[in-house]
């Protein structure tokens, strides 16, 4: 029988803008969201990070747990939401990748990051049509989160400390992607 609950960190720093979003809604200056998968050695995710002048990077993570060492291998691609192609490519160096149960996994994965993060053009708020292609999160829907260095930061982890993804090392992942913040952990 298949294990089918869902284990997962997220991690949001964003910033709040009221003059421009009102006081609720913010803007996402970095996300990290890892889903282990739990009938494998495996987890997906996504990392959106603000990479300077307005832009951002927003990429796909792929991970699997080595026994032999306790240890996540990871690998990246550019764009969340990856095609069968990307998914492939990112994965190439990774042995025994399954890309249709990666499939499977990121639908797992979106389901998660769209219940928390949002685009511009999604919200029914009236914001500023620069922020339509922006990242934006609701800060009242985020417990625990924590005012520090001029943004808010959150951080939910759904697993238990003898699991897999317990070991995964935020700061490692966080590192490898290119960006203007890294998330400690």
């Amino acid at each position: 029988m298949e294990n089918m609950e869902i284990k997962f960190l997220e991690r949001i720093n964003f910033e709040s803008i009221p003059d421009e979003l009102g006081d609720d809604l913010c803007l996402v200056r970095g996300y990290l969201l890892m889903v282990q998968d739990p009938n494998s050695d495996w987890s997906y995710g996504y990392h959106i990070k603000y990479q300077g002048g307005g832009t951002f990077g927003d990429y796909h993570v792929i991970a699997k747990w080595s026994f032999e060492g306790n240890y996540w291998d990871f690998a990246y691609g550019d764009f969340y939401e990856p095609f069968e192609g990307d998914l492939i490519e990112t994965a190439s160096k990774l042995e025994g990748f399954n890309v249709d149960n990666a499939l499977n996994m990121f639908e797992k994965v979106n389901k998660l990051f769209y219940k928390t993060v949002r685009n511009g053009g999604q919200v029914k708020e009236d914001t500023p049509e620069s922020y339509n292609s922006s990242f934006l999160v609701y800060k009242s829907k985020l417990d625990n989160n924590e005012f520090e260095s001029n943004s808010f930061w959150y951080r939910k982890d759904e697993f238990s400390n003898n699991d897999n993804i317990a070991y995964l090392d935020v700061e490692s992942i966080s590192e490898m992607i290119p960006g203007n913040m890294i998330f400690l952990d």
